[in-house]
């Protein structure tokens, strides 16, 4: 944020509710922006340059990410410029790079360190006008495989110093050679590097390279151990149909997740929400990252279960109040993945609500007296593991009716007492 300072912020062809800031006292700014179908919007960011930068470069990043709306291709939604910098007078400028960021910790990580010259004048130097890099390795830190052609190489422990050999000049935009090593660590560190041009007085020469380009003269280099893969719950089963949510992972503080639909594929930070409506199973992945170093990636199973078929049942029937009907049987057994049981339900208002028969649950149901005309049905739930079931739709209803059955008298039979 000292390098670079936002002085307007303006834009054009976003809809309303579009909300920027018009400038910022940092290097960064976020809004939400509002755009209409196949459209395009441009955001124009002023600023100044207050020093050069490291490497000589301003990048700017520019990142959009999706809130509420699907984006089905998450790998062009950032993107990033780099400008270079040109600097008045002589610009000495380090950058130390490491084959990977993260530590290996068999064969160690692989350093090199340029220096250059990416101002406007020449630099001459000699052995009253030196450039020295003096890097200073963490404590448990050991190098090695070092090389350092046309460097002279002193150390005083942890410290190594370099300086340039001979004389000559390193014209504009010219670089010196590299200087490599490798480092061996069994955890993360960071260590720096820097150049200055030192005078056979002992100091720095301040009026050869200006004050306003010493800010690229160190250059600092972090290797992070490689996270675990995140831990994850899997299988996740639903059933066909069924709301699914997000998929979820346990990130350690500090890291990222990172989803992808497939390996090597395009990672998204936000989580998919798997499609129940086929059944199949699908896998998606996750990692973790701290920004620099991912970790080995997690899969995550998701099983969507076939809907059980319900069957058939049989047992229409009239009956006297108060009796026991018969038994309601199945004609045709439900069926489905796992183990198949059921669950009976009746109804006493023709269909409107229908009530669990506590214990009900095999093919066959065999109902108590009844006082009320009363709908049956059967419902098969399958079960693949603990937890997990899916249920059929019910199967047509089984009416139970109920039929006044009184003692029927005859008036007209004769009475057989005798009478005096």
């Amino acid at each position: 944020s000292d390098d670079f300072e936002i002085t307007e912020i303006s834009s054009e062809g976003f809809s309303a509710g579009t909300n920027l800031p018009a400038s910022s006292s940092t290097n960064e700014f976020s809004g939400t922006l509002n755009m209409a179908a196949n459209s395009t919007g441009t955001i124009s960011v002023t600023g100044i340059l207050n020093s050069v930068t490291a490497g000589n470069l301003v990048t700017n990043t520019a990142t959009a990410l999706p809130t509420d709306i699907s984006d089905e291709d998450l790998g062009n939604n950032t993107s990033r410029v780099n400008t270079p910098v040109i600097a008045e007078g002589v610009d000495l400028v380090i950058d130390k790079s490491v084959s990977q960021s993260c530590l290996d910790e068999i064969n160690g990580n692989s350093f090199t360190i340029a220096v250059a010259n990416l101002g406007s004048n020449d630099l001459s130097y000699s052995s009253s006008n030196e450039v020295v890099v003096t890097e200073t390795l963490p404590a448990g830190v050991s190098i090695s495989n070092l090389e350092h052609p046309g460097w002279s190489h002193s150390s005083n422990g942890n410290t190594h110093t370099f300086t340039k050999t001979g004389s000559g000049t390193l014209t504009s935009g010219y670089s010196l050679p590299d200087i490599s090593y490798t480092l061996e660590a069994n955890s993360g560190y960071s260590n720096s590097a820097a150049v200055e041009l030192i005078s056979s007085a002992g100091t720095s020469e301040e009026n050869i390279e200006p004050a306003e380009n010493l800010s690229n003269n160190e250059d600092s280099v972090e290797v992070i151990i490689v996270p675990e893969a995140p831990n994850v719950n899997t299988p996740v089963y639903y059933c066909k149909g069924e709301n699914a949510v997000p998929l979820t992972a346990d990130a350690a503080e500090g890291f990222d997740l990172n989803w992808y639909l497939n390996e090597g594929g395009v990672a998204s930070t936000i989580a998919f929400t798997p499609d129940t409506n086929t059944p199949g199973s699908t896998t998606y992945y996750v990692s973790q990252t701290n920004g620099s170093c991912e970790s080995e990636l997690s899969e995550i199973e998701v099983i969507v279960l076939e809907t059980p078929q319900a069957g058939e049942i049989s047992g229409d029937q009239e009956i006297c109040r108060g009796t026991i009907p018969d038994e309601i049987s199945s004609e045709v057994n439900g069926t489905g993945s796992g183990t198949v049981s059921y669950r009976w339900e009746r109804s006493i208002d023709e269909g409107n609500e229908w009530l669990e028969i506590p214990g009900a649950t095999a093919e066959n149901y065999q109902p108590e007296s009844v006082s009320t005309s009363t709908l049956f049905r059967r419902v098969t739930i399958t079960e693949i593991t603990a937890g997990v079931q899916c249920e059929s739709e019910a199967t047509d209803s089984v009416l139970i009716a109920i039929k006044n059955c009184g003692v029927i008298t005859n008036p007209m039979l004769p009475s057989k007492a005798k009478t005096n």
